[in-house]
């Protein structure tokens, strides 16, 4: 990224050095080996640049996905934040819930006590009514006995049953003075323990509206907390997006900026080719120049050859066993002849 957007305007690319170097180099090597190195030459620049295309076309794109990846990362975080506030919250309202749970547990205990004393009473009650009962039988028995013994006794009996009533009456006293005692007792126990649960009940609503009011505090923080943090995440969101959108909005134009270096670029290097094809085209036309005259110069020469021949064919032969001068000459021509045809061949660069 830093070196395509340091690079100077005017800084020539490096492939066109290499290929001024090559060229200067090539003036020095015969025509054929020219045309084949200029088309090899011009494969490898255009691969070259290819190459280059790609390599820069995918910096940018690594480095976009990276900074996608770390807002997404910045993001899940503030909604890991969020979750935990919430987690306290509900936290907080099975607190609550508990408190309220508790609160009924006792009032019910409260009011089990109060049936239990009432039960106790009314046994009481009904234990008082028997043993009246149970009085008042036995002392119908005894007159019964009394009568059905002896008439005679009735006085002795009457004086037994004044003594029983007295007995009875005194018993009655005395248990009416136990059942008022029992009752102040009671009534005392009964009043201490309306007091105790009067004062309970005002305990637990004092309570109750202590902790009530800590809750509706910790739960106004909390939600303040929650809104402060949900204000902060949206300016951070807010803010990374407006930072993720102004670094897209600068890659696509450094990519735009690149490749219209690189357009500028190939422009340059096919006007290079046309006009290397060019000079290849020249090359070939004078390789097809010089054939020709070359064909016409062996034509020319077998044409000579043959009125030679035709010379030396019409001398009279003087020494058979030595060979003409003559025909030693035809010889070395013609090997000559051989030489200078094979070094002359048209080479094919197609």
């Amino acid at each position: 990224m830093e070196s395509v957007k340091n690079k100077k305007p005017t800084e020539q690319p490096k492939h066109l050095d290499w290929a001024s170097a090559v060229e200067t180099q090539m003036e020095t090597f015969p025509p054929s080996v020219q045309q084949l190195f200029q088309l090899d030459l011009g494969a490898n620049t255009s691969q070259d640049m290819e190459i280059g295309e790609q390599s820069i076309l995918q910096i940018p794109e690594l480095l976009f996905h990276q900074l996608l990846d770390e807002k997404e990362q910045k993001i899940y975080l503030l909604q890991r934040g969020k979750e935990a506030l919430n987690k306290k919250v509900d936290r907080l309202k099975v607190e609550l819930a508990g408190v309220k749970e508790e609160k009924m547990e006792r009032e019910t205990e409260l009011s089990l006590k109060i049936k239990e004393l009432q039960e106790a009473l009314n046994n009481e009650k009904k234990c008082r009514m028997e043993m009246e009962a149970s009085l008042a039988r036995r002392a119908e028995e005894m007159a019964q006995n009394a009568l059905a013994e002896n008439k005679e006794e009735t006085t002795s009996l009457k004086e037994k049953l004044a003594q029983v009533q007295e007995d009875l009456d005194k018993s009655l006293r005395q248990w009416e003075e136990e059942k008022t005692l029992l009752l102040a007792q009671k009534n005392e126990e009964t009043s201490s323990l309306i007091k105790k649960i009067s004062q309970a009940k005002e305990e637990l609503k004092k309570e109750k509206e202590e902790e009530t009011t800590s809750l509706k505090e910790k739960l106004a923080q909390v939600q303040e907390d929650l809104d402060k943090s949900l204000r902060q995440w949206e300016e951070e969101k807010t803010l990374l997006l407006a930072q993720k959108n102004e670094e897209t909005s600068s890659l696509m134009q450094k990519i735009s900026q690149a490749k219209e270096e690189l357009n500028k670029e190939r422009l340059q290097w096919q006007e290079e080719r046309s006009c290397l094809l060019e000079s290849v085209n020249v090359m070939k036309q004078a390789l097809q120049e010089k054939e020709e005259q070359r064909q016409k110069h062996e034509e020319e020469l077998s044409r000579r050859l043959a009125q030679l021949e035709d010379l030396v064919s019409n001398m009279p032969e003087k020494k058979p066993k030595r060979r003409s001068l003559g025909r030693r000459f035809i010889q070395i021509f013609r090997r000559t002849r051989g030489t200078q045809s094979d070094s002359d061949l048209p080479i094919n660069i197609n």
